[in-house]
């Protein structure tokens, strides 16, 4: 009985390792997406002007980024 106990406590133990690490793994893709669509809204902005075609289409882009952040989560 105790040898049960011990074989799904390393299964429960196993898989939660395991889910977690993905988890962690997706945030950071999802940070490293919306850092870098903010790193290009600031270059739009400073090159054309904060009210250019440019930064608006980056603004676009950095919401879209978030937008599926919060989706990943």
């Amino acid at each position: 009985m105790i040898r049960n106990f011990k074989l799904f406590g390393a299964i429960v133990i196993a898989a939660l390792m395991f889910g977690t690490a993905g988890t962690a793994f997706a945030d950071r893709g999802c940070e490293r997406r919306v850092d870098h669509a903010q790193y290009k809204l600031d270059r739009a902005v400073e090159q054309h002007g904060f009210f250019s075609r440019e930064a608006r289409f980056r603004r676009e882009q950095l919401r879209q980024a978030r937008d599926e952040c919060r989706w990943e989560r």
